[in-house]
């Protein structure tokens, strides 16, 4: 687990929000998010998502594909909080930044950030994905240190268009790719106090 991905941890009214390595320090914990894995991508949830996230028919490729998200991205897992039940999950991507001829590199440079996110089907239409998604835009522009999130909507997709753009995304430039519409939201400066989120 990085430093970002430590840190990147948030409650909403709802939910609670924080990296998958907080469930699997044990193997027993990890066989029960892996089966969690499973429930929850079934072929609706799946259908516009890359085909290696398709058919997870067995723990052993749930696990697999646990990993593999962990490898590649800031892997989170998203827990309804009455029940204390894992309901979906964010993978967030640093974007690599251009930056200007003779240009110096500083520390304190914003990320930006690629997102992506899935719930169960259970719960969908119940306002789940939109307290998501506006938590995650408070915690970021708290943390001062995420300059923009971009994340890419199947066109057919009008439930995850309408999420983005109730929580302040716009349509971004799309290249190339035909059922996809990339949205974009670009961050204030932080109005509040990171310590309202851990």
């Amino acid at each position: 687990m990085n430093e970002f991905e430590e840190l990147c941890r948030f409650t909403t009214a709802r939910l609670t929000i924080s990296s998958w390595w907080d469930l699997v320090r044990c193997s027993d914990s990890e066989l029960t998010l892996a089966q969690t894995v499973l429930d929850t991508l079934t072929p609706k949830v799946t259908a516009s998502l890359p085909e290696s996230w398709q058919k997870i028919n067995h723990i052993e490729d749930a696990l697999i594909w646990m990993n593999d998200r962990a490898n590649e991205s800031c892997f989170l897992v998203v827990k309804e909080r009455l029940h204390d039940q894992v309901i979906g999950f964010v993978f967030l991507h640093e974007l690599a930044q251009e930056l200007p001829q003779n240009s110096v590199v500083s520390d304190k440079m914003k990320s930006e950030l690629h997102l992506g996110y899935l719930l169960a089907e259970d719960y969908w239409g119940k306002g789940f994905a939109s307290e998501l998604i506006a938590g995650l835009v408070e915690w970021a522009k708290a943390s001062g240190e995420i300059k923009s999130f971009i994340g890419g909507v199947n066109i057919d997709n009008m439930a995850s268009i309408m999420v983005m753009e109730k929580n302040g995304f716009t349509f971004h430039q799309s290249e190339g790719i035909t059922n996809t519409l990339f949205m974009q939201l670009e961050l204030d400066k932080p109005t509040m106090s990171r310590s309202k989120f851990n």
